[in-house]
């Protein structure tokens, strides 16, 4: 698995997502679409999509912690 990171090019939306190539991860935000609907995702003329990490091995993606303040 990689780490993909899809960019809507007016900057709306951002996607971090696990996939096996780029095309599966277009396809993985297009089924998962919101409002903006799945050709947001398919059309390179309207997103991008880059490789973050390549050959992912088990470990933590995202840590977030509560303060109580």
């Amino acid at each position: 698995m990689a780490i993909f990171k899809l960019t809507a090019h007016d900057d709306s939306i951002v996607l971090v997502l696990a996939a096996k190539c780029l095309s599966c991860a277009r396809n993985i935000a297009a089924n998962g679409a919101g409002a903006e609907g799945p050709r947001m995702w398919l059309d390179p003329s309207k997103s991008t999509c880059e490789l973050m990490r390549d050959n992912m091995t088990p470990q933590i993606i995202v840590r977030s912690t509560k303060n109580d303040d």
